[in-house]
């Protein structure tokens, strides 16, 4: 059974009790304020459901802007740390403009130890996220 945390047109963000796994997926920018809504209830999924493991399907995520990236690398990561996210696994997009987003804010997370990978298939990305002994 999942538990919806965000819903919105562009985005959600799930926690699904059978996998043990957040869920996040993102189509489209909706600006500054809504897009910091999005990420800050990631970290409330993780209060609530004690879940530390969080898959990001990039697969339609849309390219951010640069302050959008400085902003989730400086200030949502260590938020995130803090909550105890200890890994993130990405499905890897084929979009070359949001790889370059991606890549953009894991090479500047240098402010949290929070382990990310991308996966190109969901079971590998789930099995990698609930597999203590990675």
């Amino acid at each position: 059974m999942s538990t919806l945390y965000f819903d919105a047109d562009f985005a959600t963000v799930e926690y699904d009790d059978e996998l043990n796994v957040i869920i996040t997926k993102m189509t489209n920018y909706p600006g500054e304020t809504q897009f910091r809504k999005y990420m800050d209830s990631i970290i409330t999924a993780v209060d609530k459901t004690g879940c530390l493991n969080v898959l990001v399907d990039t697969r339609d995520h849309p390219p951010l802007p640069e302050f959008e990236i400085r902003w989730s690398a400086e200030s949502w990561g260590p938020k995130a740390e803090i909550a105890g996210v200890d890994r993130i696994a990405a499905l890897a997009t084929q979009h070359v403009a949001t790889k370059r987003t991606l890549d953009s804010v894991t090479e500047q997370s240098t402010a949290d130890s929070i382990e990310r990978r991308y996966f190109a298939k969901f079971y590998e990305a789930v099995e990698w996220l609930t597999n203590e002994s990675s």
